[in-house]
């Protein structure tokens, strides 16, 4: 194989693990976003009913 072909295979796996952090990263965000605005949500409704 040539040397270019051996260099793109080496990177290959920190490259899907950097994609895998990065996806990890992304739904983890929208799951706080989500969270945090059921608070919101909640807080909100509470204080209007009480």
């Amino acid at each position: 194989m040539s040397e270019t072909t051996e260099k793109v295979r080496k990177t290959l796996a920190r490259r899907y693990r950097a994609e895998k952090r990065f996806k990890a990263f992304g739904i983890g965000s929208i799951g706080i976003a989500s969270l945090m605005a059921l608070v919101l949500l909640f807080t909100d409704t509470s204080a209007a009913f009480f």
